[in-house]
């Protein structure tokens, strides 16, 4: 949806210079509402052709909210609206967080990216130890998968029970060779970000 959305702020930029006209069958359109109309348009053509059910949506541009909205349904069967108070799972954005904590490290002198794990991480397998925070960052590392094909974590383990069952399994290739998107390589991110910081990744988040 990336692309639709950037389309939705271009306009935001394109439509600076509407003032709208008035004639005889018309109103005046206000900038505001010009740019409400477009973006609504880019957001409802992309959940239609994405299946999308519901969203939300906030564009910021320079430091300040300049449009939000909330569109379709949060549950179909119970014909539950999206509001600005739905709750959406978070899922895999935490991972941008994660690189940004761990750029803000690296710009801090506190991590390298090029270090092996093992400098901030102790007591991992063998394989493990020489690779490096960039290799995880960048889903090159080869580490097996933490989670199992319905994205629970081992055998419905606790998160303690399932990082050590993890470390147990064979590498799925040398660090560096392929790619690969595993949940392991943003959980040693979160585990590396808490170890660094001394708090928890959520706390640091």
């Amino acid at each position: 949806m990336m692309n639709g959305i950037s389309a939705a702020i271009g306009l935001i930029a394109a439509l600076g210079g509407f003032s709208g006209s008035a004639n005889a069958s018309t109103a005046p359109v206000s900038k505001a509402e010009a740019q409400k109309v477009a973006i609504e348009r880019v957001v409802k053509e992309e959940m239609s052709a994405r299946g999308i059910p519901g969203l939300q949506i906030t564009i910021v541009r320079h430091d300040k909210i300049v449009f939000a909205g909330a569109y379709g349904m949060a549950n179909i069967a119970a014909a539950t609206p999206v509001t600005d108070r739905t709750v959406f799972s978070f899922n895999s954005i935490s991972k941008a967080f994660a690189g940004v904590a761990a750029m803000q490290l690296v710009e801090a002198g506190k991590l390298d990216l090029d270090a092996p794990i093992a400098v901030y991480l102790k007591d991992l397998p063998v394989l493990w130890r020489g690779i490096t925070v960039r290799q995880v960052m960048t889903h090159i590392s080869g580490l097996p998968e933490i989670v199992d094909d319905n994205m629970r974590l081992l055998d419905g383990a606790e998160p303690d029970a399932a990082w050590a069952q993890v470390q147990e399994l064979p590498v799925l290739f040398p660090a560096g060779t392929k790619f690969d998107y595993t949940q392991t390589n943003y959980v040693v991110m979160g585990k590396i970000i808490e170890n660094v910081t001394g708090g928890t990744f959520s706390d640091y988040v």
